[in-house]
């Protein structure tokens, strides 16, 4: 997604923030298979089948751990490190806000090649630029079916901004970029995620675009 310029997230309808409450195992020991599982990914706004995008995550009491599997025939990647190169990259994100949805949410775009997007905004759009997410950790893998996004997140660091609650609850937004090569050398670029943010046309910056995760036996599991 382009968060300073022009384009815009795309959603699926999948549940609002009033509905589905997202639950994410406590797991002592790391452990993909025991891990809570998303794979209902797809184009909010286009009548086609989406490639597959699965998301796995668990949490620790200290530290949540999230992995994205991402089917990808045609891997679009920008050749340059810089933080804003990643809008011309296929990518995973994340998105995590404070329960005042028009208040701060931060955004993390996650390139398979180890290039991270991150900032702040406010509704609507008001973006800080030089806001730097470090408590969120990845690495990009790229595999023969597409690539992997596999990271770690901070929660004391999610609770000292008023992202987690004390009951373990959060707001957050799952996406996908998905870039493609034209015939004619251009980029085709559309979007997936995992439910509609209720626009008439594909925008994310919206309090409809999140939905509420809950961290299970955060209360018993949290470090004191």
């Amino acid at each position: 997604m382009r968060i300073l310029f022009s384009s815009l997230f795309l959603l699926c309808p999948c549940f609002s923030t009033a509905d589905e409450v997202w639950e994410i195992p406590y797991l002592s020991t790391p452990d993909w298979e025991k891990a809570a599982v998303r794979t209902h990914f797809f184009f909010p706004w286009k009548d086609a089948p989406a490639p597959p995008t699965t998301l796995r995550m668990f949490h620790d009491g200290k530290t949540l751990f999230f992995r994205y599997d991402v089917t990808d025939s045609d891997i679009v990647l920008v050749d340059s490190r810089e933080k804003m190169s990643v809008i011309g990259d296929d990518r995973a994100e994340i998105f995590l806000a404070t329960p005042d949805l028009k208040d701060w949410y931060y955004g993390f775009e996650m390139a398979p090649n180890g290039v991270m997007l991150d900032y702040r905004m406010k509704y609507y759009r008001q973006a800080d630029r030089d806001w730097s997410g470090d408590f969120v950790k990845f690495t990009g893998t790229l595999t023969e079916t597409g690539y992997i996004i596999d990271g770690t997140i901070d929660l004391a660091a999610m609770k000292s901004r008023n992202i987690l609650q004390d009951d373990g609850t959060f707001y957050a937004g799952f996406f996908r970029a998905e870039f493609s090569h034209l015939p004619n050398g251009e980029i085709l670029e559309e979007w997936i995620s995992w439910k509609h943010s209720g626009t008439p046309e594909p925008d994310f910056h919206v309090p409809g675009a999140f939905g509420k995760v809950r961290l299970m036996f955060y209360h018993e599991k949290k470090p004191l």
